[in-house]
């Protein structure tokens, strides 16, 4: 956990960017083919899809800072620290800033899938 209470640290740019909750998720497809007289062939169909959600509580006053986040990931390929590990060649899937009323502080979402060149 870090100063601000926050269990995962993004730093982008220079910036250190306070998350609640992180999820990796990494998927592949496999196919299995059937063979002329039995059995099957296995093989690994299309490419690993890699998907990062952070989720986390903002105060008002950092807005601001997490709507340029949002914006600077939406705009193509960014690498980034999480907690210290380096994460290399990620885009915006969904972002989200979202606030109830009454509420003293607002949630950020950002999901994230590894691109490649």
């Amino acid at each position: 956990m870090n100063a601000s209470g926050n269990p995962v640290t993004l730093t982008y740019g220079g910036t250190d960017y306070g998350f609640d909750s992180m999820t990796l998720t990494a998927a592949c497809r496999i196919e299995d083919t059937p063979l002329i007289g039995g059995g099957h062939y296995r093989v690994r169909a299309g490419v690993n899809t890699n998907t990062l959600r952070l989720k986390g509580r903002v105060s008002f006053g950092d807005l601001a800072a997490y709507k340029a986040l949002t914006d600077a990931f939406g705009t193509g390929r960014r690498s980034f620290t999480l907690n210290g590990t380096q994460f290399t060649g990620w885009t915006l899937l969904t972002g989200r800033l979202t606030s109830a009323e009454g509420e003293s502080f607002a949630v950020c979402e950002l999901i994230l899938t590894e691109v490649t060149e």
